[in-house]
């Protein structure tokens, strides 16, 4: 059976941007019986700085899902750009808005970051244009409405069966991933988009180092 761990980079750092050795030391424990997978809204090069003196990550799924990366190969397994329509529609809709572009070595734009207000949450909601639209604290992340961080994760999986999953959530971007298990875990400090659209039934750990314990005992219980 392949275990799979799959964890929002955010719940993994603390106040300071920084991984506690605590957290490392669970996260070590958990790779001799499982990958392990991070998510983020930043590019595969911003998480793989905090890569080098404790490799820790086996895939980074980046940029909301637009962007797949294999650590252990250093390669990209997939990529979604914005398609140039879409671009062209959102800077008609955003004449004045501050834009950052992420974009990949051929100048392809895979995600897109907006202030987070409710005039452009409303203006994107109501464009109809082809793409996801992610609320983040202070930001707006849109990605090709053809990609997301579960399409990513089917790519690491699609050769991989039996199944064993975890996920550990912390924004709406998360949620295409909670079909594929249901062993999902959420941080006390997960994004109020997040707790809007979900129903939380059952508590969760008070803490990251508690969660990821958790994991491990449910991964040695299914040996």
């Amino acid at each position: 059976m392949t275990k799979i761990v799959v964890a929002n980079f955010t719940t993994l750092i603390d106040a300071e941007e920084a991984i506690s050795t605590a957290t490392m030391l669970q996260i070590e424990q958990i790779r001799h019986e499982a990958l392990f997978v991070v998510t983020t809204s930043k590019s595969y090069q911003e998480v793989l700085n905090y890569n080098t003196s404790f490799p820790f990550i086996d895939y980074i799924i980046s940029l909301n899902g637009a962007y797949l990366y294999n650590v252990n190969q250093n390669k990209c397994l997939y990529q979604k750009k914005i398609a140039t329509k879409t671009l062209n529609n959102l800077k008609k809709l955003f004449p004045e808005e501050e834009i950052t572009y992420f974009t990949d070595d051929l100048n392809n734009v895979l995600q897109i970051a907006l202030v987070n207000n409710p005039h452009n949450v409303q203006k994107l909601e109501t464009a109809n244009l082809d793409i996801n639209i992610y609320e983040i604290n202070k930001q707006l992340f849109l990605t090709s409405s053809l990609t997301s961080k579960s399409k990513c994760l089917s790519k690491i999986t699609s050769k991989k069966s039996p199944l064993d999953i975890y996920i550990i959530a912390n924004d709406s971007s998360d949620i295409s991933l909670l079909t594929k298990t249901t062993n999902i875990f959420y941080t006390p400090n997960m994004t109020k988009s997040l707790s809007k659209k979900l129903a939380l039934k059952k508590k969760t750990p008070k803490s990251i180092d508690l969660i990821l314990q958790t994991i491990t005992k449910l991964m040695n219980s299914s040996k």
